[in-house]
């Protein structure tokens, strides 16, 4: 499990997660997950996106083994999405 910048730097990477653990379990047990939900990762605060008042915070992208938190984006749940929470997942699953 890794994070990574906008710019595909690597910030955090932990590899201690057996092969039979999902995702969730994983970044439960991390150091870096327990500090996240913590609060004590220094989540740089809100923006407003490029050319725009509207203000963003930063995030992190998961997979549906994730818990839904703040600061933390997953795809909607299940196959009969309507439009717009079917584009929303494509768009997150091409920013994974």
């Amino acid at each position: 499990m890794a994070v990574v910048d906008a710019d595909y730097k690597f910030i955090t990477v932990d590899n201690g997660g057996y092969g039979s653990n999902s995702d969730g379990g994983t970044w439960k047990n991390s150091k870096f997950g327990k500090a996240f939900d913590n609060n004590k990762v220094n989540v740089p605060e809100p923006r407003n996106l490029p050319n725009s008042l509207i203000q963003a915070p930063y995030v992190l992208l998961g997979d549906e083994a994730f818990a839904l938190r703040p600061n933390f984006l997953r795809p909607y749940p299940g196959k009969a999405l309507n439009n717009p929470r079917r584009i929303f997942n494509y768009r997150l699953s091409r920013a994974r």
